[in-house]
């Protein structure tokens, strides 16, 4: 700043954006509304609405408004909402700005795995590329680690170069990492030269791999609310289900591999259901293996393995008998 003046001038402008975000609320039929000297607003549920929690979710899909249910601060909080009023309108179009060019960079990288050979891949090296989209999301940063992402991408598809030396079998794999044994897991899959060419855990932070998924300067709080629902968790399995369809068609993959996880089962419930489908509905071949992201104690890597191998052999011996059939 340039000086005393514009501090004072920067806090009265700001001061007034709050005031008039005040009378915007009481105008829109808030009229329980309690502030004491804070950025944050209190009000009180309309008594047609059983819980904070319905009412947040009411604002968010019917409003595009983003609020905290107040039970989510204690049980005295049950009966409000909470408004947060911190963030500068020209600050926030920025942030979005970069936030769509970070997203537009990082569905980028997903659909290059259409490639033969793939040049990436997009679960184990994602699981390392998705950094940025969540942590540094708003910044340049994100924006400048996608483009250089990219063009690395580029040059693997210009030279022929791929996670494996010689691709054989590509694969959707489903489910969190095991971290306790990523790199040995990792390995499972490159010894059969078996990338990855779509995955659903780096959708985890938004589906933008969908077009129309975007943060969006011009509306910058609607494009918020519309993302805060299209975390892949927050999906039904009916969706989720579609999606895994799409990527065996769209990626020309051979099979699923799923990984479940003890400590979340918020991904991990419906599975089952989900090889199932994929199998019997699909004709593709699933396996299904479950350790945990976090826990070492259930990292059983002999015998993940012998599962892992069982089903890439079964795999390659299929599809031996079938040249010999055709020939």
């Amino acid at each position: 700043m340039g000086g005393e003046t514009d501090c004072l001038m920067s806090v009265k402008d700001s001061c007034f954006e709050f005031r008039k975000s005040l009378e915007g609320l009481k105008a829109a039929g808030f009229q329980d509304i309690y502030s004491r000297s804070t950025f944050y607003v209190w009000a009180k549920i309309p008594a047609s609405f059983k819980s904070s929690i319905d009412y947040a979710h009411h604002l968010l899909t019917k409003k595009n408004i983003i609020a905290t249910p107040g039970i989510g601060f204690g049980k005295d909080g049950e009966g409000f909402i909470r408004f947060a009023l911190t963030v500068d309108k020209n600050k926030l179009r920025e942030a979005m700005g970069y936030a769509r060019q970070a997203e537009d960079g990082w569905a980028r990288s997903f659909a290059i795995a259409k490639n033969k050979p793939t040049p990436i891949d997009a679960y184990f090296e994602s699981t390392f590329y998705m950094f940025p989209i969540n942590a540094l999301r708003g910044t340049k940063e994100a924006v400048d680690f996608y483009d250089l992402l990219n063009k690395e991408l580029d040059e693997r598809v210009k030279y022929g170069i791929g996670p494996v030396e010689n691709e054989e079998i590509r694969i959707v794999i489903e489910g969190v990492p095991p971290y306790p044994g990523f790199r040995s897991f990792w390995n499972m899959f490159r010894r059969w030269n078996a990338p990855a060419v779509a995955a659903t855990y780096p959708k985890v932070g938004g589906m933008f791999d969908m077009e129309n998924m975007r943060h969006d300067p011009v509306k910058p709080w609607e494009s918020i609310a519309e993302y805060s629902l299209y975390s892949y968790c927050n999906l039904s399995w009916e969706f989720r289900r579609e999606t895994i369809k799409n990527y065996l068609k769209d990626f020309d993959a051979e099979a699923l591999v799923i990984h479940g996880i003890k400590s979340c089962r918020s991904f991990t419930a419906g599975q089952g259901d989900l090889r199932d489908y994929v199998v019997n509905d699909l004709g593709y071949p699933a396996l299904y293996v479950e350790s945990d992201h976090q826990d070492p104690r259930y990292w059983a890597e002999a015998q993940i393995r012998n599962r892992v191998d069982a089903f890439f052999e079964t795999i390659k011996r299929n599809k031996s008998l079938s040249m010999e059939v055709k020939a």
